[in-house]
């Protein structure tokens, strides 16, 4: 995630999640008013159990300098599981990029909404994982690195899943072909996901200002 959100994901599947309300690196408490700057302007931010919208908050996903991510059911959408971003108004405007791109490795925008009387700007797009990368590599520190591949991956992502409140289903196809891989095979592939994901926004920029 951008503008330095940071998972509040836990390296162990032993452990409980509990929902951290207070982000350490954003320094605002839930369920109070943050003074923005010197615009004297206000950010509420939500929490945990919260209704947004028409979705209601489950998880804490992340944190950061400008903001929190949470994992939420949209209610009028047959409690799909979806992913709120959600920003002080005041935030850089990424959304402005994000909306242009549409590719298979870019996280889509399903919406973005302003809330300016608590002075937040919510950015929805579509779960698809708990694990950040850095976390898949910390916990792939716990295994000696001759036995890294792909079926520890596996076993890690579903790790990290069982202990979410909302699962999301796996596609059969790609679980069965991430356990079959080595792990030179899950980096090369990966490398090349991110190549091609980082090509697009170039390409995108280009085209539409010529």
């Amino acid at each position: 995630m951008d503008d330095g959100l940071i998972p509040t994901t836990i390296n162990s599947p032993r452990r409980p999640v509990e929902p951290r309300g207070v982000c350490p690196d954003a320094g605002f408490p839930k369920s109070s008013d943050v003074r923005l700057g010197t615009n004297a302007k206000f950010a509420d931010f939500p929490e945990v159990g919260d209704a947004l919208e028409d979705c209601r908050l489950v998880a804490e996903l992340g944190c950061g300098a400008s903001g929190q991510a949470f994992l939420a059911q949209q209610e009028a959408s047959a409690d799909r599981p979806i992913v709120l971003k959600i920003t002080t108004a005041a935030a850089r405007e990424e959304h402005l990029n994000l909306a242009r791109l549409q590719h298979t490795h870019i996280m889509p925008l399903y919406w973005i909404s302003a809330l300016p009387h608590r002075g937040l700007r919510v950015l929805a797009m579509p779960y698809l994982a708990r694990t950040t990368l850095a976390g898949l590599l910390n916990r792939m520190e716990e295994f000696p690195r001759e036995s890294w591949s792909g079926q520890q991956v596996f076993e890690i992502l579903q790790d990290d899943e069982a202990l979410m409140p909302v699962r999301i289903a796996v596609q059969e196809q790609t679980a069965e072909g991430l356990k079959g891989s080595s792990w030179v095979d899950f980096v090369v592939n990966l490398g090349q996901t991110l190549a091609q994901a980082l090509a697009y926004p170039i390409s995108a920029i280009f085209s539409t200002s010529i």
